[in-house]
């Protein structure tokens, strides 16, 4: 099973969703490597679509993710 996704996957993702949905005018995205790769912020050039990156010092930004996650580790992994 794969954890990690590449940034042509991460584009054809994006791709889907533009379609299901209108194109954004911005993406609020991690700092992973995928996604700031130059492939990704060339299609988001492209596109008119803004990349806005969350502050890595700055976890309240994500916080619903570390939330889940915290929630996550407790409930099922400790179990």
């Amino acid at each position: 099973m794969a954890t990690s996704l590449s940034s042509q996957r991460m584009i054809g993702l994006f791709e889907q969703l533009i379609e299901l949905h209108e194109r954004p005018a911005s993406l609020r995205l991690d700092d992973r490597m995928e996604l700031t790769s130059h492939v990704v912020v060339e299609w988001a050039a492209e596109r008119g679509i803004g990349l806005r990156f969350i502050e890595p010092e700055k976890p309240n930004r994500k916080a619903c993710i570390e939330l889940f996650n915290r929630a996550y580790h407790t409930e099922v992994l400790n179990a």
